[in-house]
């Protein structure tokens, strides 16, 4: 029971820090991330030097 509201709590973490990047939205915590961009806007939030996330498309996500 605890291990699922530690994921419902990092699920909503995660989607406030990415809430407002484009094509993002957390809705899980599995295929949400497939294409990296939720990712790479996490990472963008914390350190906006390391992404230029502007450049990022969905098509070029491996």
């Amino acid at each position: 029971m605890g291990e699922k509201r530690g994921m419902r709590a990092l699920e909503l973490w995660c989607r406030r820090v990415t809430d407002g990047y484009r094509n993002v939205r957390v809705n899980d915590m599995s295929s949400s991330w497939k294409d990296g961009l939720a990712f790479c806007a996490l990472i963008h939030h914390f350190r906006p030097d390391l992404i230029d996330f502007e450049s990022l498309c969905k098509e070029n996500m491996l």
